[in-house]
């Protein structure tokens, strides 16, 4: 896959697009990664906000893989 084919977007956008969070648990989650340097994904698990499967299913999608 070229990368002019594969739009790469980031994690915040895929999962508020995805209606898998709100806006606002985003930049709660945004404003903690800026604060304590943490990995997005890591804060959202940790905080109960996502799984680790809807999470690993949301990064495939960013890096242009399908997961069945």
């Amino acid at each position: 896959m070229d990368r002019a084919d594969f739009p790469w977007q980031p994690l915040g956008r895929i999962l508020v697009d995805d209606e898998l969070l709100t806006p606002e648990e985003l930049e709660r989650a945004l404003t903690e990664q800026r604060e304590t340097g943490k990995l997005l994904g890591e804060i959202l698990v940790e905080h109960g906000s996502m799984s680790g499967a809807s999470l690993a299913q949301a990064l495939a999608r960013q890096h242009g893989v399908v997961l069945e």
